[in-house]
């Protein structure tokens, strides 16, 4: 059976190594230490939500969910989607709906007015069809440190 729930801490600790290697299937992590791990999730968290999926003990799916108050609108939230990482033997779509169903449920306790996320042109139609809508082009600059 698949469960949705909150990453928190204590689900972090119990679950460290298995949350890490779902991670790195997005993106290698350069320092993996666990105390450097569970600081930077004291900060994540402050204002955001982190929904996963595990399957058993497993975590095979992870979502951010990262609030940010839009000064122009009046101090109201808006949720920006980052961070969607799966197990490469997950890769089931139901999932996906599953994990953003409960981010949406949550922030739209929260009163958040939009949700927004950026995409590749391959899963493009994927997010039309669970009521998302292109909107803008997004442009990356990265910064070589």
């Amino acid at each position: 059976m698949i469960k949705i729930i909150e990453l928190t801490e204590e689900e972090l600790n119990n679950n460290f190594e298995s949350y890490i290697s779902t991670i790195e299937n997005l993106k290698w992590i350069k320092d993996s230490n666990k105390e450097t791990i569970q600081r930077y999730f004291k900060n994540i968290i402050n204002n955001s939500k982190i929904f996963i999926a595990k399957k058993d003990n497993s975590i095979i799916w992870s979502l951010t969910a990262i609030i940010e108050y839009k000064l122009i609108r009046g101090w109201v939230k808006a949720c920006r989607i980052e961070d969607v990482v799966v197990k490469k033997w997950y890769e089931w779509l139901w999932i996906w709906r599953m994990l953003i169903k409960k981010a949406l449920e949550y922030w739209n306790q929260e009163s958040v007015y939009k949700f927004t996320l950026s995409w590749s042109d391959e899963v493009a139609w994927f997010y039309e069809k669970n009521g998302f809508t292109k909107s803008s082009i997004n442009f990356k600059k990265y910064i070589k440190k």
